[in-house]
């Protein structure tokens, strides 16, 4: 249950809350042992799910090194007979044929050795060849289990295992701190914020400082707000939270971070030096009046505010983690940021075969001029233009970017006054510029560059960093408008980015039989079929379906276990692919076969999703 504040809306209904002491499910200890014991039954069943599917897909992996060694199994089977039989027990054997160290290693190891070859019937022969015969022998067993069990498919698991991750919140963990809490001390730690809230600042900070934080964070341990305004909010205790968690901090002051890092025990900054910075007013001579009156010299350049961001102050004393994976764009949206100012190294979660390959940036030219209040009127106009057809035809978010205050302004105005209010709220209106929109996001956006052809405002049009956020705020569409024929600088590259289509997305060939062979045998039954399609980090063993109708096919374990093949399902499906399996062992290791039962399956999912995603 997490409190929400930073704006004055939200404050409110935060005090009167915290007026009453607590929800119902905090106030009332005998509520908080139910749900901690459905988050304890959730937990253990997603463990029993992905045990299942490790041993499955362990056995897969056995099973297949039975069929490629298939020639030599008589031979092992003549070493050690008895380690074929149904009952034996092969984490014994694993753990009689390790190595022992330490004081007379080599004794208890022999003495291991002589047991381990008892239990298999095995002679004198190599520890080499009786740990091959044992290990074969395992390989048989599982692909023995395969068949009884008629293959592998996850067809029934995997929405289990689905429906469990997306379990309610409240069914996840209980903090401690909350769990019995009696609720006289919860209300006595929330009711004074609550009271604070309704006060003047400089006796708000007086309450604040009398608040008991230890029974506060134990009724309400998740607080979400904006930095502004935690010095009004919570008392003025260090590390009274366990950890502090700021976003966009490249575009904040260290000032402004203060008060929310010394209320943590730990933090974890998260920005992103490539879009906008933070911008201050603290002058040279302040700072260095500052480090000279607190004897902080040396750091002078750390601490040096106007030019170094809370990003970039943290950066400097840990290390930093690249988060590669982009969830928001499609592909020809981020396309152009992601060569120019990522250098490439940025994995697109939102590859598929629906939108990878499309247009999705438009260009308007209109005739128009920037005039002395920085206002261009023909594009406003293009702008409520646009507007209105895409509410009508049913967008639901979209946002009205310029890189100009007064343009920004101009077509708030303009909305207001044009467009009902009907249109603007059922269309998910916003208007802003681009420090506005830093962190938002919408399903289409509408960029007013606002700039003609003069040359003045292209210098800060220009700045990489802003176009790095304006250049992805869409997740499916970007409509610009502009009044210059040529825009120069990275605009103009930017537009010539988005007058050329993109390409099909490439895939690889597969490395393995089974799939090749799939492949083929889909194709040839005529169905569009890719193989090694990448998805993020990941590749799809195969993707069945044109456009919208594709499906992710897995063919085999992920090539790096049991883990990375759990990560990658649930990669794809928070991505929202559709993931079917095709293992060999499932048709018999017949791609023919494979081909027409998988086909008869997937025909009601291709159906489904082509009239889905149009």
């Amino acid at each position: 249950m997490p409190v929400l504040f930073g704006d004055s809306e939200l404050r409110q209904a935060m005090a009167r809350e915290l007026s009453d002491g607590l929800s119902a499910a905090i106030g009332k200890p005998d509520q908080l042992a139910p749900l901690d014991r459905k988050r304890r039954e959730a937990d253990a069943a997603v463990q029993r799910a992905e045990r299942a599917v490790t041993t499955e897909l362990v056995e897969e992996e056995l099973a297949a090194e039975a069929r490629r060694y298939k020639a030599l199994m008589a031979g092992h089977r003549a070493v050690a007979p008895k380690a074929f039989e149904a009952s034996t027990d092969f984490a014994e054997l694993h753990r009689l044929l390790t190595p022992r160290t330490g004081f007379l290693g080599g004794f208890r190891t022999n003495r291991a050795l002589a047991k381990a070859r008892r239990r298999v019937g095995a002679a004198e022969v190599s520890t080499e060849d009786l740990k091959a015969a044992v290990a074969a022998a395992e390989q048989t067993a599982a692909a023995v289990r395969i068949a009884a069990r008629e293959g592998t498919t996850f067809a029934e698991i995997r929405p289990l295992l689905a429906g469990l991750d997306a379990r309610p919140a409240g069914h996840r963990r209980v903090p401690q701190g909350v769990r019995g809490q009696p609720p006289a001390t919860v209300r006595r730690g929330g009711r004074g914020t609550g009271d604070g809230a309704a006060v003047g600042p400089a006796a708000r900070r007086r309450g604040l400082a009398e608040i008991n934080s230890r029974h506060l964070v134990s009724a309400l341990p998740l607080w979400v707000g904006t930095l502004a305004d935690v010095e009004d909010i919570l008392p003025p205790v260090p590390g009274m939270f366990d950890l502090v968690i700021i976003d966009e901090a490249s575009h904040v002051d260290q000032p402004l971070a203060a008060p929310a890092l010394l209320r943590g025990r730990s933090a974890v900054i998260g920005g992103d030096p490539r879009q906008l910075r933070h911008v201050s007013f603290v002058s040279d001579q302040a700072v260095q009046a500052a480090v000279e009156a607190e004897g902080t010299t040396a750091l002078r350049d750390r601490l040096d505010v106007p030019k170094v961001s809370l990003f970039d102050a943290g950066a400097a004393c840990s290390g930093v983690l690249w988060l590669d994976e982009h969830h928001r764009c499609a592909p020809h949206l981020i396309g152009f940021a992601a060569t120019r100012f990522y250098d490439g190294k940025i994995a697109l979660l939102t590859t598929h075969p629906s939108i990878a390959d499309v247009d999705c940036i438009d260009v308007e030219h209109v005739p128009g001029e920037r005039s002395a209040q920085g206002v261009n009127q023909a594009e406003i106009d293009a702008v409520l233009a646009h507007l209105r057809k895409r509410v009508a035809a049913g967008v639901r978010s979209i946002g009205v970017v310029t890189p100009f205050r007064a343009q920004a302004d101009a077509l708030e105005e303009a909305l207001l006054n044009e467009l009902t209010l009907d249109e603007i709220t059922s269309g998910g209106v916003r208007v802003g510029t681009v420090h506005g929109v830093q962190g938002s996001e919408f399903d289409e956006v509408v960029i007013s560059l606002a700039a003609d052809e003069r040359p003045g405002g292209w210098r800060f049009v220009n700045d990489r960093n802003l176009l790095a956020v304006l250049t992805t705020r869409a997740r499916r569409l970007v409509h610009v408008i502009t009044s210059a024929a040529e825009p120069p600088g990275l605009v103009g590259e930017y537009l010539a980015h988005a007058e050329v289509p993109p390409t099909e997305t490439a895939g690889t060939e597969p490395d393995d039989p089974w799939t090749a062979s799939l492949a083929e045998e889909l194709r040839a039954a005529g169905l569009v079929v890719r193989t090694g399609y990448p998805v993020g980090q990941w590749r799809v063993d195969l993707v069945v379906g044109a456009k919208g109708e594709a499906v992710a096919v897995e063919t085999r374990p992920h090539p790096h276990g049991a883990q990375a093949h759990l990560a990658r399902w649930r990669a794809l499906t928070h991505a929202g692919w559709r993931v079917h399996d095709a293992f060999g062992s499932r048709f018999d290791h017949d791609p023919a076969r494979a081909a027409v039962e998988l086909a008869q399956e997937l025909a009601p999912e291709l159906a489904a999703g082509l009239e889905q995603r149009r």
